[in-house]
């Protein structure tokens, strides 16, 4: 497998980050005490590498899950843990995760896309103690890659030394995966369909307000991570065909240096 490049592999992982559930009447459901998602929240480390030389860290997105979001559908390979170690032997390979939940039967999360972003830098500020000049290189799906520009957008306008600033500096390249850069036109289907789910279960309208095609909130952070990315090699994966929900051509590839399609059946 370690011939063949590892972003070849991905166009199984983004048809959907979560299995479709049969939802449970607001009686039943208010008798069931909830499995707690704190524990898929943060830093998890895949790999620590051969003698590392560079950090991988991925985020996933909207509805999307530290494991999940990254692991084939059919054959349910974690091609972060079980490939790309094949290819890149020396890197330490991390994915983090957050509450992206737009529908969940237990509470969800009202973070703001900047909140996120903090958390996010935080935790990447924690495991990097001691390897600070290491290289890094992000990768980003869907909502993931909004929160992570704006990360990066807070690292930069911090004081020269300080730690956040340091991540920013480190960081060498970001694969951005079906990111909605300009928003996303699906959205207001999913705020409609949000407010039919609501009858059982509680929603995180705020990101997806966030989403919305042409949001002020999105602006702002293209306009910021413009500057902020200055330097940075940037890859662009996008669907050849359009997403019926959540992004698209357009959408993810408006502000392209290297865009790449990725084939889907």
């Amino acid at each position: 497998m370690s011939d063949v490049p590892f972003y070849k592999r991905l166009y199984h992982l983004f048809k959907s980050d979560k299995p479709q559930t049969e939802q449970t009447p607001r009686t039943e459901q208010a008798k069931q005490k909830p499995k707690s998602k704190v524990v898929d929240y943060g830093l998890l480390n895949l790999a620590e590498g051969d003698n590392p030389i560079v950090d991988i860290i991925a985020i996933h997105g909207l509805d999307g899950h530290r494991l999940d979001a990254w692991t084939e559908t059919e054959s349910k390979a974690m091609w972060l843990r079980e490939f790309l170690p094949e290819d890149i032997p020396r890197a330490r390979i991390l994915t983090y995760g957050y509450d992206a939940d737009t529908r969940s039967s237990e509470f969800t999360s009202t973070n703001t896309i900047q909140r996120h972003a903090m958390g996010f830098m935080q935790a990447v500020e924690r495991a990097r103690k001691g390897v600070e000049r290491r290289p890094i290189i992000f990768l980003a799906h869907s909502l993931g890659g909004i929160i992570l520009k704006q990360a990066l957008v807070l690292c930069q306008i911090q004081p020269e030394g300080r730690p956040l600033r340091g991540i920013l500096t480190s960081t060498h390249a970001v694969l951005f995966f079906g990111t909605p850069h300009s928003g996303s036109e699906g959205v207001p289907f999913l705020q409609v369909l949000n407010q039919l789910l609501s009858v059982y279960m509680q929603t995180n309208n705020r990101v997806l307000q966030h989403l919305r095609e042409n949001s002020e909130a999105l602006e702002n952070i293209q306009a910021t991570f413009t500057q902020a990315s200055a330097g940075l090699h940037i890859v662009y994966f996008y669907e050849e065909y359009a997403t019926p929900l959540i992004g698209g051509q357009t959408s993810s590839s408006e502000y392209f240096q290297l865009a790449l399609f990725l084939w889907v059946d």
